[in-house]
């Protein structure tokens, strides 16, 4: 099973109330946890240093699109060799970063490959 958060920072950042924490720490739980029970997790979000830290620490894949400069020197899981370009990517592009693999960049096909239409 994946489970695919879109703003997670809106889930899964500092809590603000007793509700926030029971969600935190349950979602702590299940990032920690889920590899054994065969859940995938994916989190998408405009800056991730604004997820919980627990969290965060739990995700292996990370694939970066295009970040403000300013977000991009906050986020410390992105390889420093892209830290300059990653502001400028376009369309297509985006850096993938995973366990005992070299950091990629990943351009998109000039053109598209799905049939939109009948």
């Amino acid at each position: 099973m994946l489970v695919a958060v879109d703003e997670a920072h809106n889930y899964l950042a500092s809590a603000s109330s007793l509700r926030e924490e029971y969600i935190l720490r349950r979602a702590r739980v299940a990032v920690k946890q889920g590899r054994k029970y065969k859940l995938g997790l994916c989190l998408i979000t405009q800056n991730p240093d604004d997820v919980d830290d627990d969290v965060i620490k739990q995700i292996n894949t990370n694939i970066f699109l295009g970040l403000k400069a300013e977000v991009v020197d906050d986020v410390p899981s992105i390889p420093s060799e892209f830290k300059k370009d990653l502001p400028n990517f376009g369309k297509g592009q985006a850096v993938v970063k995973a366990p005992d693999v070299e950091a990629v960049e990943v351009k998109g096909l000039p053109y598209c490959v799905t049939r939109h239409g009948n």
